[in-house]
């Protein structure tokens, strides 16, 4: 049973629920789902709705209202009349977007769209091939590259398994190097595995070239919308997806963890610096410099928030107080503003004791975070805006 505000806190600190633990237990926005507004003495339940708009989806707002000219007239309702076809259709296609969320066009660190290809060859020399094919290991220690080689009593490679490397990343400074492909030797046969049409056929060039002798037998392919339609339909009959046993056994090795803590670091760390389609191809670095970037930038980062509490991400809490504090970020709760604008003054959901003959009524039932930030104007409207 729920325990209430003046009641004892469960954890017997001896403090009522309200004093302790109380924000701990309270919902994340993500289920916050309605609000209380009282209207004229009423209580009312307003902002009903399924849907809540991340974070991010401010960016498209800002986009907006950076149409509305400085020096118009209209403020508040008279506003929100004038651009209510505009307002509606966004707030439609946000919604649709998290209702019918479209497959995302996925491609790999090349810009090559995902298709896995499985290349096959026949050996003649198993142990001899492993040699030949040591280079394309690039950045790998010898003692590395030998762990992954099984030999029997003999000698002779039973199992052999390394990476394609190339040294470097094309899309982030934080990485040094991007895995390409693997490779496995085992049973006289090759098998080498990568996922992309372009990278299947430079790979297969370089075997080629190294191994003359290997037979080439025929390979098998696959899209990544099969394999995602293969996941879905094990996943409508109850079928455990296949677990890697090695894989969780280093996941949980305590450098393993740190290493992938450092990765995200330098990702985070360089991000400042990274062109991004959502700033329309700027650096948050070059967007922070005007208004509506900086309100575009927070965005993202209170993106970032969310997602590492989501997702339970390896990385320091605290990256992004880092990313704010080399952004000259200093964020505060957001708050309406009066302006002639936006006219803030009044709260925003008050606009419903005024009959607009339907006109804005699915603002009405739905997510109020959006008309919340349609009032808000941006620190460059209040500059232009009139005092009082």
């Amino acid at each position: 049973m729920k325990p209430g505000r003046n009641d004892p806190c469960p954890c017997e600190s001896g403090r009522k629920f309200k004093h302790c633990c109380m924000a701990k237990a309270a919902p994340s926005p993500d289920e916050l789902l309605w609000r209380r507004v009282p209207i004229e003495g009423v209580a009312l339940l307003e902002a009903c709705s399924p849907v809540l708009l991340p974070p991010q989806d401010k960016i498209h707002l800002i986009e907006l209202r950076r149409k509305v000219p400085a020096d118009t007239a209209l403020a508040g309702a008279e506003l929100l009349r004038d651009y209510d076809f505009e307002l509606r259709e966004l707030l439609l296609t946000l919604t649709d977007r998290r209702l019918y969320p479209r497959a995302p066009a996925v491609a790999n660190s090349d810009g090559d769209p995902l298709k896995f290809h499985t290349l096959h060859f026949e050996l003649p020399d198993p142990a001899g091939a492993a040699v030949k094919l040591r280079d394309l290991a690039a950045g790998v220690e010898d003692d590395d590259f030998e762990a992954g080689i099984e030999r029997d009593a003999s000698g002779h490679i039973l199992r052999a398994e390394f990476p394609w490397l190339r040294i470097g990343a094309v899309d982030s400074a934080a990485m040094q190097n991007t895995v390409l492909g693997q490779l496995r030797i085992e049973a006289g046969r090759l098998t080498a595995e990568v996922n992309s049409a372009r990278r299947a056929t430079a790979l297969r060039r370089m075997i080629e070239q190294r191994l003359p002798e290997a037979r080439v037998l025929p390979s098998v392919v696959q899209s990544s919308e099969r394999l995602i339609g293969q996941a879905h339909e094990r996943a409508m009959a109850g079928t455990p997806l296949p677990r890697n046993a090695e894989l969780e056994r280093l996941q949980q090795l305590p450098e393993v963890q740190e290493a992938l803590r450092e990765t995200l670091r330098r990702h985070y760390r360089s991000w400042p610096d990274e062109q991004l389609p959502a700033l329309g191809g700027r650096t948050p670095r070059e967007a922070v410099k005007d208004p509506d970037g900086r309100e575009a930038v927070e965005a993202l980062l209170r993106q970032f928030e969310r997602d590492m509490t989501q997702h339970d991400q390896a990385t320091d809490a605290g990256i992004v107080a880092e990313l704010r504090t080399a952004l000259g970020l200093n964020w505060r709760p957001a708050r309406l503003r009066r302006s002639p604008m936006f006219s803030a003054r009044l709260p925003f959901l008050q606009l419903k004791k005024r009959n607009f003959g339907g006109i804005l009524p699915e603002f009405r039932r739905t997510n109020g975070g959006v008309l919340q930030e349609a009032l808000r104007p941006s620190a460059d409207q209040r500059s232009k805006a009139t005092p009082g």
